[in-house]
């Protein structure tokens, strides 16, 4: 699928979605397909396969979306009222190419913009059960999800036990040996992303995206400061 500007690319949206928006939370919140899409993290170029599930209760503003293609999953629940999204599944098919990454500027770009607060997120590591792999606990915090408060404790008694001296999982990514450490000895832990101007988030993303050499732009933000 091409993505493209022109007006009649809402419509042609609409034949790879199955809208079960019977609350109107769309039209009740002014917001596109193309727009819940890249709430969602976007179609990426190159993405092929692409179909949308939407799904909304009488209880909340809230849309349940998955998305599926050949190169990615997607399952996120947005609250227009709260301003919080939850990405609760995502997996890349082909992990080495950045495809995360990218969903996840296109879906920090699209919040911003309608002034969304907050990510929450599950970052998942792997146990001996899983027969897929899980990266979340590694990646996310190196794209700026910070740790829930409430763990920071635990997390602190871990470092100690490696004799680390980093104070962030941030800080521990950003070295070789620190990344290995938490590749093999990392755990699951709950991430939240604040999207507001010069958060521990958004600075660490943009950090991230620096080292790898990648410039991006992201336009001023909605001026709400929420906390973890």
């Amino acid at each position: 699928m091409n993505v493209t500007s022109d007006p009649a690319y809402e419509d042609a949206l609409r034949q790879y979605v199955s809208n079960n928006d019977v609350h109107h939370i769309l039209t009740k919140y002014n917001v596109t397909l193309k727009e819940l899409i890249d709430l969602c993290g976007g179609i990426q170029p190159g993405t092929t396969g692409f179909r949308m599930e939407i799904h909304t209760s009488s209880e909340a503003d809230v849309i349940h979306a998955r998305i599926f293609s050949d190169s990615y999953d997607l399952v996120r629940s947005i609250d227009f009222e709260s301003k919080v999204i939850f990405n609760y599944f995502m997996y890349v098919r082909n992990q080495k190419m950045g495809i995360g990454t990218n969903l996840l500027i296109t879906q920090v770009k699209a919040a911003r913009k309608h002034c969304f607060t907050k990510f929450k997120t599950i970052a998942s590591a792997a146990d001996e059960e899983d027969n897929i792999s899980k990266a979340g606990y590694y990646c996310w915090g190196r794209l700026g999800y910070v740790m829930r408060a409430d763990e920071e404790y635990d997390f602190n008694n871990w470092l100690q036990r490696w004799n680390r001296h980093e104070k962030t999982l941030f800080e521990l990514l950003s070295s070789d040996d620190g990344r290995e450490v938490w590749r093999r000895y990392g755990y699951t832990w709950n991430g939240v992303f604040l999207l507001d101007d010069n958060t521990e988030s958004m600075n660490n993303l943009k950090k991230y995206l620096e080292s790898k050499g990648r410039k991006t732009l992201f336009e001023p933000g909605s001026g709400q400061v929420e906390s973890k």
